[in-house]
Parts: structure tokens; sequence; C-alpha cells
């Protein structure tokens, strides 16, 4: 699960790059058609790239909620089988024990 999640942050991470260069090519075109001044230029990719940023937080923040309400979902499950074979082990141990304790008084004999 977590590998999934660095992978897809990584992902992002790369899109976000490509995106910047969306967002200039853009830009350059609005100035070419002169919707834009070129003194405008970073103004325009800086506030489009702060739009963006704070847009993947929200993202960010929605999928950490989400990852955080099915983890939470998946716990009383896992938490049950965690117990079921920690009362395996402890039987099994208990018996192990037990077997040893018949050999150590075999060999006493």
């Amino acid at each position: 699960m977590e590998d999934f999640l660095r992978k897809t942050l990584m992902a992002g991470l790369g899109f976000m790059d490509l995106t910047k260069e969306k967002v200039e090519d853009f830009i350059d075109d609005m100035i070419k058609r002169g919707e834009v001044k070129q003194e405008e230029r970073a103004k325009y990719i800086q506030d489009t790239m702060a739009k963006m940023e704070q847009r993947t937080q929200e993202a960010k923040s929605w999928i950490q909620k989400q990852v955080q309400e099915a983890m939470e979902e998946i716990k009383p499950k896992t938490q049950k089988i965690v117990d079921e074979l920690q009362a395996k082990v402890d039987e099994l141990t208990a018996e192990v024990n037990r077997l040893r304790g018949e050999a150590e008084k075999k060999k006493e004999a």
C-alpha cells in the first residue's frame, strides 16, 4: 500500500513538471495572441502554478482522508485476525512446553 502511494506521489510530481511546461506554453500562446503582455508572463505563470499547487494540496488532503477512512474500516477486521493468530500461537506454545516437560520426565526416568 505504501509503495502504491509513493508511486502515485512520484507520478504526481512528474505531472506537475509537465503541467508547468504546458502552463508556460499556454501563457506564451496568449502573449502571441496579444491577450497577455510579455511583462505579465511571470506573474500569470506564478499565479496559475500557485492555484495548481493549492488544488494539489487539497487533492492530497482528500486522498489522505480517504486512505485513513479505509484503514479505519479495515482495522477491526485485521485486529480480529491478529487476535486469532495470537491465540493459536499461545495454544501451540503451551503444547510445545507440555511436550518438552514430558520429554524431560522420560529422560529422567
